[in-house]
């Protein structure tokens, strides 16, 4: 099932150690950069691969207000502070590959602004609102892209012109709904289907 994964490059089985699959990826100007992602102790039955569009993801991603300022803007990209050690960490091949960034995705309202409340007006007096500033009311609800990891590692890749990459998602529902707002069509696979546990695999390798 997992051949259809875009961007899978291998699976790496060693002895004494979690099973892990790195992706291949390739920046605008043709460099190939490797991620990968590995089994662990916890509960790899609900973390899920998703392979998403790089413009969709950062549409969301811009929605979320704890998001690091430099997404804001391509021209910031290369500014965030710790965008040289991604560059270092991505140089680094395939032999060591940097982890995939862990994506939540949630809803969040969106606010509109009543009109502004006349000076003295008896609306003013009986809502206990100070004249001249709207209050805030829900209007709608947005979807919002939250990376909890890896925040600069995807800002790298934006700014390298990689279209589609892989990100860790917690939880199915969370994965599902990534797919359908930003994914590319491949398939969603938790770690479990992706790196089932072979016959004679330890239980608690070293990571």
């Amino acid at each position: 099932m997992h051949a259809t994964l875009r961007t899978l490059h291998a699976i790496i089985d060693e002895p004494g150690r979690f099973r892990r699959a790195v992706f291949r990826l390739q920046t605008n100007d043709g460099r190939s950069v490797f991620m990968k992602v590995g089994r662990n102790n916890g509960l790899n039955a609900s973390r899920f691969i998703v392979e998403v569009d790089a413009n969709r993801l950062l549409t969301l991603w811009k929605r979320d207000a704890f998001a690091p300022p430099s997404v804001h803007g391509r021209q910031r990209w290369s500014e965030d502070y710790k965008y040289d050690r991604a560059e270092e960490g991505f140089s680094r091949g395939q032999q060591n590959p940097v982890g995939l960034a862990k994506v939540y995705v949630r809803d969040r309202p969106v606010y509109a602004e009543l009109p502004p409340v006349p000076r003295f007006s008896i609306r003013a007096l009986a809502t206990r609102r100070k004249p001249g500033r709207p209050a805030a009311q829900p209007s709608v609800m947005e979807t919002v892209a939250t990376l909890n990891d890896g925040c600069t590692r995807t800002i790298w890749l934006l700014a390298n012109g990689v279209a589609t990459f892989p990100v860790e998602c917690d939880g199915q529902a969370s994965a599902e709904r990534l797919q359908h707002l930003a994914g590319v069509g491949s398939p969603i696979l938790s770690i479990d289907q992706l790196l089932p546990l072979l016959a004679g695999d330890q239980v608690n390798p070293v990571a």
